[in-house]
């Protein structure tokens, strides 16, 4: 089916996926303005933390900043949380810096301290999809920015999760946590005219100059999107192979696939 969708529409490559190079990323003013949160933050800051949506952009966001990070400078660290306890949380930094986990979780802390306190490069830690965290993993994040009296920024640390994290901190067992986060942001999705523009940048990196969306149908993406940038993907994906199927070269809003309440 690509090899035909391809042809058919004079693409050199299938766009609306995720397969994306960081180069081809749609910079939208969320992105931007994360951007410059996070070269501010990384410096200033112990935790920054980010929240939105499924598919809002979060993890993309967080890709770019880390390949625009200067290597002799800093060391990411990304890390998917994935239900992780304390634990874990230590073990998997610690082998992310190729430091050999050991079996009890006060030699991990010590070994964590260690290592970071030693860094040449300053460590970045990005837990991703933080809601996965146990509580115990949630509410250990203020330790992992704390080395005893010393007042220097050792570590960042940038927590992204979806919209349950911001009410979930909210309770007095993370308040702690809650008092070194200075910078939040909340992801939300684009807006029409950045929803038109992302359609029309995924159409040029696919290699078509022209966009086989009218206006009418990329109005209508953005009024079942809310600007979600996955969704947008979803929609336009299930709409060019409908066109296909159908021998049509322009995407109005009657190629648009049938909403669950029509179908």
């Amino acid at each position: 089916m690509n090899n035909k969708l391809l042809t058919f529409f004079g693409f050199t490559r299938m766009p609306f996926t995720k397969d994306i190079k960081v180069q081809d990323i749609f910079r939208s003013a969320m992105i931007k303005e994360l951007h410059s949160m996070f070269e501010l933050g990384i410096s200033t800051e112990d935790i920054i933390m980010i929240f939105g949506e499924i598919g809002s952009g979060k993890s993309v966001a967080l890709r770019l900043f880390i390949e625009s990070l200067d290597a002799n400078k800093y060391y990411p660290i990304y890390l998917k949380s994935c239900g992780m306890n304390t634990f874990n949380l230590y073990n998997a930094i610690l082998s992310s810096i190729k430091v050999e986990p050991p079996f009890h979780l006060f030699t991990s802390k010590r070994l964590y301290e260690k290592n970071i306190s030693e860094s040449r490069r300053k460590p970045i830690i990005i837990l991703d999809d933080v809601q996965d965290l146990t509580n115990d993993a949630l509410m250990e994040i203020k330790n992992l920015v704390s080395f005893d009296a010393d007042s220097r920024h050792r570590i960042c640390i940038i927590i992204s999760g979806q919209m349950d994290i911001a009410e979930r901190l909210k309770f007095s067992l993370f308040a702690s946590v809650m008092q070194r986060i200075r910078l939040k942001y909340h992801v939300k999705g684009m807006s029409l005219e950045e929803t038109c523009q992302y359609i029309d940048h995924q159409m040029k990196i696919s290699g078509k100059e022209t966009s086989v969306f009218t206006d009418d149908a990329m109005a209508e993406i953005f009024k079942r999107t809310n600007g979600i940038p996955r969704l947008i993907n979803k929609e336009c994906y299930q709409a060019i192979i409908i066109a296909c199927t159908k021998r049509r070269e322009i995407i109005e809003p009657s190629i648009l696939p049938l909403l669950e309440s029509d179908s």
